[in-house]
């Protein structure tokens, strides 16, 4: 980037406002409040921008920061998405990083209706008739959001990521955390080393399953917890993965579905496909 184009951003790549000459030309940028996905249950710790916060705030793009959904090389390394939002956000001393991955999404989600098209267009196949329709969901009006279940969990201690979960065969106490946006990118560069190093793929479920887990019986040695994991029953190994599944916070992607055709009219909850045209919605 040119020296002239560097002096359109500041020090965290979010456009510098421009004093314009004629008054009635200047652009003021709108703020957004997204609620956070974790409120209900708060896991960011005192000292953290978001602790017992129950909203995020971030501040609607220009084209200088829209042009980051463009770069290539953030394409390519798979960053883009943690790089808008983080640009949008209105509190600069918050780490995208820090963000829980549920959170994460809802601001982007959020922030693609506000600054973008708050229509997407998916098409989907009629379950009962097999007719593929196009559908369009309001996301600004539509999305939801899911919340940590209060009656699903147990929260070692308030204001934290650690939670307690009993395997139900071996009975075996586990203490396990939610994978922030830092955790996710870590373990998604620990799979590529180890295919590089030629490690046997079946091992992945098991480094996926012992990510999330800080101690089982109190015992936090991450050797000691994948010689757990790779031996377990899978009665406990898929009960955890369930828990997790089931109450992990982030976007709800349910919808009522309603075939279109005449003859059908089928209806029955179904989940909305995320394609390339979400995340990038200038894709047609």
């Amino acid at each position: 980037m040119s020296e002239k184009n560097n002096s359109l951003f500041n020090d965290s790549n979010v456009a510098e406002p421009v004093k314009s000459d004629y008054p009635e030309l200047e652009i003021t940028r709108d703020t957004v409040d997204v609620p956070l996905s974790s409120a209900r249950y708060s896991v960011y710790e005192p000292g953290h921008p978001l602790f017992q916060q129950e909203i995020v705030t971030f501040v609607e793009l220009t084209p200088l920061e829209e042009s980051i959904l463009y770069d290539k090389t953030r394409i390519r390394n798979g960053t883009v998405i943690d790089d808008i939002v983080q640009v949008s956000l209105q509190n600069k001393m918050l780490n995208v990083n820090t963000l829980l991955s549920g959170d994460r999404d809802g601001i982007f989600s959020i922030l693609r209706g506000v600054c973008f098209d708050e229509i997407y267009k998916f098409d989907m196949e009629c379950p009962k008739c097999e007719t593929v329709q196009e559908i369009s969901f309001n996301i600004l009006e539509k999305l939801n959001f899911k919340a940590i279940d209060l009656n699903s969990v147990v929260q070692l201690k308030p204001n934290s990521n650690l939670f307690k979960f009993t395997f139900p065969k071996s009975q075996f106490e586990v203490i396990y955390k939610y994978l922030t946006v830092g955790d996710a990118k870590r373990v998604s560069k620990e799979k590529k080393d180890r295919q590089k190093a030629g490690i046997d793929p079946r091992m992945d479920l098991v480094h996926d399953l012992a990510s999330v887990i800080i101690s089982i019986n109190g015992i936090t040695d991450r050797a000691k917890i994948l010689e757990v994991m790779t031996n377990i029953s899978t009665r406990d190994s898929a009960a955890l993965r369930k828990h997790i599944m089931n109450t992990e916070p982030g976007l709800d992607t349910s919808f009522d579905f309603e075939c279109s055709q005449r003859d059908c009219k089928h209806k029955e909850k179904s989940d909305m496909k995320l394609d390339a045209s979400f995340f990038f919605p200038l894709i047609k």
